[in-house]
């Protein structure tokens, strides 16, 4: 008995080993881009491409860079949190448009994990031009981070780079997480 193939169930068979093939190639470049994303050419939209970048880049790169990230994933707070330090190293100072990029980040994620240390490095290090409403937010997000061991031990190393004012509500927070932390 001799099989035959149709017509119709080889162009299906091609069409899936394409397919099979697509993905796969789709997922190398996606892997080498993951894993080495300020080398490899970004193929592919990835948010973690372009923060890298940004943050091995000059200045002027940088907030493009950044841009681009946001772009690819705009509801994530780090990216917000990066455009915000990426503006205070283009300028040397703080600014509004990086007090506003330091609003939008917590307004996506009062609480992101992946937000916590840039946020709150901003905020400690430019305390004393930092606005009401982002020194309260710092303060409640560092009361949470203190929570965990890596937070508690982030937040003791930044209060030795920051002013005493800084330093004063770091203590309160990290005072704070202790007495209702469990």
């Amino acid at each position: 008995m001799r099989m035959s193939i149709r017509h119709s169930e080889l162009k299906t068979r091609f069409t899936i080993a394409g397919i099979c093939l697509l993905t796969g190639a789709f997922a190398f470049v996606g892997a080498m881009q993951y894993f080495a994303p300020v080398q490899m050419p970004a193929l592919l939209p990835f948010a973690e491409t372009h923060y890298s970048r940004a943050l091995a880049a000059e200045p002027d790169e940088a907030l493009s860079q950044t841009e681009k990230a946001i772009a690819a994933a705009p509801a994530r707070a780090e990216l917000d949190a990066l455009k915000a330090y990426t503006l205070i190293r283009q300028s040397n100072t703080l600014t509004s448009d990086s007090i506003n990029a330091l609003r939008s980040s917590y307004d996506k994620s009062p609480f992101s994990p992946a937000a916590h240390e840039i946020r709150l490095k901003l905020i400690y290090s430019y305390w004393s031009y930092m606005p009401l409403d982002l020194r309260t937010l710092a303060n409640t997000e560092a009361r949470v981070y203190a929570r965990r061991p890596s937070g508690k031990a982030f937040l003791y190393s930044l209060r030795q780079s920051v002013s005493s004012d800084a330093a004063i509500a770091l203590d309160l927070s990290l005072m704070h997480a202790s007495i209702t932390g469990h």
